[in-house]
Formats: C-alpha cells, structure tokens, sequence
C-alpha cells in the first residue's frame, strides 16, 4: 500500500510497501500530528492505513504544528487566519476573504491569489500551507491581492 506525505518544506513524498495494518504512527516522529490533505481535524495516529486509502485519504500531511497561524495583510490591512497545516491554499484564501478585518467584498474577490512578500508568484492553491513553514515554525506572512492577468 501506498501513501504520499506532505512534511514541511521537503514536500510531497510517496510511502511504499505499508502493510494494510501498518497505523499511521509507523510515519510520526516524535511530536507530530497527521491530518487528511485539506482536512483541519487530525488523523488518530491508530488509524491504519488500509482505512486511509479505503477512505480516499491517501494525501496527508505531517507537522509538529496543530495550527498555523497566518498573517494576511490586504490593502494595508492584517489579520490573522488560523488554519490546520493540512489546508490548502485555497482553503487560507477563502478564509481571508470571509475575515470581517479585512474588508473584502466577496462578490468582487474571485481573483484573488496569496503571495509571499514581495514576490510575483501566486502560490499554487492546491498546495498545502504546511509546505510553506520554516522548520520549527507555526506562522509566516503573505500577502493577498489581485492575480495578474496577461493579455493573449
């Protein structure tokens, strides 16, 4: 059996040859917790990974951290959104959008894309932002604003 394991900024890995009652703390080090990818409720580490994959939860992610603390600044504007390490990108952004600091229309908020600090790269929204965590680290600051479109 098969799992693939999102850990921190080493990325995505794939785990062959478990065993079906191989549990899920076979993958832990010490202090972590295992969430399905996109989850925010963490895995039990009993859980036995025959039940992971007959369940569709064959992605997970591993992180010391139980929450991730996300400093969103838009316009100006902070807040901090607090998400599982499991969450995609996706997930931050929509959060973002509903957080009554910042200020944002949903209607009019379909563009936009989460970015490090002066960067001009969109992170991939399917990505989970565990991926993004320095080692050791629960937090990080990105930026959120509208996506740049080129003209064809």
């Amino acid at each position: 059996m098969k799992l693939f394991v999102h850990r921190g900024a080493d990325g995505i890995t794939a785990v062959d040859n478990l065993n079906p009652d191989d549990t899920v703390a076979t993958l832990l080090n010490a202090g972590d917790v295992v969430w399905a990818l996109d989850s925010e409720d963490p895995i039990e580490p009993t859980t036995k990974v025959s039940e992971l994959i007959t369940s569709g939860r064959e992605e997970i992610v591993v992180s010391h951290c139980k929450k991730v603390a996300v400093t969103v600044t838009y316009n100006g504007i902070t807040a901090v959104v607090n998400v599982s390490p499991a969450r995609k990108i996706r997930a931050v952004i929509s959060k973002a959008i509903k957080e009554p600091a910042l200020g944002i229309d949903p209607a009019t908020a379909a563009d936009l894309e989460l970015r490090f600090p002066g960067s001009e790269e969109a992170l991939d929204v399917s990505m989970p932002i565990a991926r993004l965590l320095e080692l050791g680290k629960c937090a990080l600051k990105l930026i959120l604003i509208p996506a740049i479109r080129h003209a064809g």
